[in-house]
């Protein structure tokens, strides 16, 4: 995994992805106290 972006919103945008590439994406959150453990990966093919 690359770590994409750093997000502090709840929405996020992929651009500049090629029609038909498959994105593998993992969120892990963090606050204060330190971070969550990485969400279950999903995959997402770009349309």
């Amino acid at each position: 995994m690359v770590s994409a972006a750093t997000v502090t919103d709840s929405d996020y945008t992929f651009t500049g992805q090629p029609s038909g590439k498959t994105l593998k994406v993992e969120i892990i959150s963090a606050n204060d106290a330190g971070q969550a453990q990485p969400s279950v990966t999903a995959e997402i093919v770009v349309p």
